[in-house]
């Protein structure tokens, strides 16, 4: 109940500042998460002996807002699937595209001197047919150090996903 009242007030707060020519549209979104691969493990890791893998399951990563914005820009609320609500940029051609970045700088004062980079850049690609959406969602993640300590250092690693969805009716979620 909580979760739809907080969306009613992001909606509504979309509905009363809603400009270009598209409405809003509301999404209920799920990630088929990918396997990540073995060179994503850290240096000097084995794999498992024993790898367990369930496919088919799906996480719920929605709904998701979707509205066009002032020239003709497209902006996407994520939920709190990584951190807060998030509102991204992206565009439209033959797909919907949301790509963003998020770099974390660690730095180790003396004895260690050592400055430790991770940089995830995700990138959300759809297209929306009727009331379906299907697509995927890439996250890459890069790691760098510069200094004496950079022997942990994780492997760049790319995972890709696939997303579907579902157009929810926006009017049930309305205030009046």
């Amino acid at each position: 109940m909580f979760k739809k009242i907080l969306l009613n007030t992001s909606l509504l707060a979309l509905l009363a500042s809603g400009c270009g020519g598209q409405p809003d549209t509301l999404w209920q979104v799920s990630e088929i998460v990918a396997p990540q691969p073995t060179s994503c493990l850290p240096p000097g890791t084995m794999p498992p002996d024993t790898v367990t893998m369930e496919t088919g399951i799906q996480t719920d990563v929605g709904p998701w807002e979707l509205y066009q914005g002032p020239s003709s820009n497209w902006y996407l609320i994520l939920p709190e699937t990584k951190g807060p609500n998030m509102v991204i940029q992206g565009t439209q051609a033959d797909s919907y595209s949301f790509p963003w970045t998020i770099t974390t700088v660690t730095t180790e004062p003396s004895p260690l001197n050592s400055v430790m980079t991770s940089t995830e850049t995700d990138t959300i690609t759809f297209k929306t047919s009727g009331g379906t959406l299907t697509g995927t969602w890439e996250v890459k993640n890069t790691y760098s150090c510069v200094g004496t300590d950079c022997m942990n250092v994780l492997p760049n690693c790319d995972v890709t996903s696939n997303i579907a969805g579902r157009q929810l009716d926006i009017s049930d979620y309305k205030t009046y």
